[in-house]
């Protein structure tokens, strides 16, 4: 019994050095702080990766642990890179969906013009034109008829027709016959553009509201609703467009000039771009806006055309008509229109450099 009784006490009395030891040993261990460099945080982060957070472990617990500089480079290369997929991704993603506003856009844009070809092709030129001014009386205040005397004593030639190839302005532009009748002028002066080019590409506009149509033409040509412009802006896209092709003509504001004195130009070989009203009808206000402090309204039917010749014996004169074709009209019912307009005398054409200071 009392050899037992030794025997377990040897037996613990190593238990209880080789515990002692290891503990030491532990203790020792433990109170060793590992350099800073070799050191790596390691957080639970829901896989939400950068080099200020690394990888997790248990539960939000962080600890120390030695690690290989290898290792720490390669966590943040990998933290770094997928920060970056993650970002290419977003911008990605943004630019798809600017893309895809873009391209709906230019449907919804498309669509429209082919409705409106659509629209134009498929009715007559009286529907066209209610569709554009309407029918509507009850706020029509036509203008008092003008008493209009042409004084033709300084024309020499009684006669003239300049050959001016005809332009329509249907069915891309329902209401572009300012832009159309410039076109035709350019054209019969060998610039080779088209009326869309001019009206897209030259041709000030803005939004009803935005500005007068003695700077801008209000709207778009190519939709039916819109309004139009006076003078100002078609010679502003003349010359825009002059500019790019040498200057070797400009475009001239002839406002507030006689009737006699566009007869004139003809004469010289010149044909004229004129506001009227459509098919010479009676003249009315109409619309009015607040732009700038400044109260204007619309005259309608305003219609622009070119007139290319006249017959001072026959008293006619000879209108390329952007909607209706080569057309012959009365030369004082003509006049009357052009002296009842808000520009009265608004027109413009091309001259040659060399012609420029005679006028």
């Amino acid at each position: 019994m009392k050899k037992d009784i030794a025997n377990i006490s040897k037996k613990n009395k190593c238990i209880i050095i080789a515990t002692s030891i290891i503990l030491i040993f532990a203790a020792i261990f433990l109170s060793q702080t590992p350099r800073s460099e070799d050191r790596i945080s390691i957080l639970n982060v829901s896989n939400n990766y950068n080099s200020g957070t690394t990888l997790g472990v248990s539960q939000n617990k962080t600890m120390s642990i030695r690690l290989p500089d290898e290792f720490k480079k390669l966590a943040f290369e990998y933290a770094a890179a997928k920060k970056a997929a993650s970002e290419a991704a977003e911008l990605a993603k943004t630019a798809m969906e600017e893309a895809k506003d873009t391209q709906a856009a230019l449907i919804a844009k498309v669509e429209k013009i082919e409705d409106i070809k659509s629209f134009v092709k498929n009715n007559d030129k009286e529907t066209v034109y209610n569709a554009i001014m309407g029918t509507d009386d009850s706020e029509k205040i036509y203008l008092p008829e003008v008493d209009v005397t042409v004084n033709v004593s300084n024309i020499k030639t009684k006669n003239v027709q300049l050959p001016v190839a005809y332009l329509s302005q249907l069915p891309e532009l329902p209401t572009g016959c300012e832009i159309t009748s410039l076109t035709t002028v350019l054209n019969y002066f060998e610039y080779n553009v088209d009326k869309c080019t001019m009206a897209d590409r030259y041709l000030p506009k803005c939004s009803l509201g935005e500005g007068s149509f003695w700077d801008y033409f209000l709207g778009d040509p190519r939709d039916p609703y819109s309004f139009g412009c006076y003078a100002s802006p078609i010679v502003t896209a003349a010359n825009s467009y002059l500019a790019t092709q040498g200057n070797q003509h400009k475009a001239y504001n002839f406002s507030n000039s006689s009737f006699s004195t566009l007869l004139q130009q003809i004469e010289a070989g010149f044909p004229v771009v004129l506001w009227s009203t459509m098919d010479l009808s009676e003249a009315y206000m109409t619309m009015q806006w607040d732009v700038n402090g400044e109260t204007i309204q619309w005259t309608a039917p305003e219609h622009c055309v070119v007139m290319i010749g006249y017959d001072l014996n026959a008293k006619t004169v000879t209108i390329s008509d952007p909607m209706c074709g080569m057309v012959i009209r009365d030369l004082e019912t003509m006049a009357k229109r052009y002296e009842q307009m808000p520009q009265s005398s608004c027109c413009n054409k091309a001259y040659p450099k060399s012609n420029r200071t005679n006028y």
